[in-house]
C-alpha cells in the first residue's frame, strides 16, 4: 500500500469507517494514494505456453507411442495437465484487482482466491 509516507507492506487486518488497518496499524483513507496487490502471473508468457504446447505434445505422442493409452485420451490427459495452471492462473487473474484508488467514498472490496 502507497500512503503520503512511503510504501507498506502487509496484510489488511480491519476495516473501520474510513480506517484501513495493516498488521495492526490503521491509517485514515486520506492517507492511502493506492492499494498495490502483487504480480501473480509474470511467469505466465508467450514462451512458456510454447514449452507447455510442445510438453504436451510430447507427452501425448508418448503415450501414445508405449501405447499406453489411445492417441485421444493421450492428447485430453496432456492437454488438461498442461493447460490446467493457465485456465486456474487467467481465472485468478480476472478475479483480483491489482490497485485500488480511494476517492470521497469509504469503499474498499477485496476479493482474493490465495490460498493459506
Amino acid at each position: 500500500m502507497q500512503t503520503n509516507d512511503g510504501v507498506i507492506s502487509g496484510h489488511i487486518t480491519l476495516l473501520r469507517r474510513d480506517s484501513v488497518f495493516i498488521n495492526g496499524r490503521g491509517l485514515h483513507y486520506s492517507e492511502i494514494k493506492k492499494i498495490i496487490l502483487p504480480k501473480a502471473m509474470e511467469h505466465l508468457n508467450f514462451k512458456n505456453f510454447l514449452y507447455t504446447t510442445a510438453g504436451a505434445g510430447l507427452t501425448t505422442l508418448g503415450m501414445s507411442v508405449s501405447k499406453v493409452e489411445t492417441f485421444g485420451r493421450a492428447l485430453s490427459y496432456s492437454l488438461v495437465i498442461g493447460y490446467t495452471p493457465w485456465a486456474w492462473g487467467f481465472l485468478r487473474k480476472t478475479l483480483t484487482k491489482k490497485k485500488y484508488k480511494l476517492g470521497k467514498k469509504f469503499k474498499l472490496q477485496v476479493f482474493d482466491l490465495r490460498p493459506f
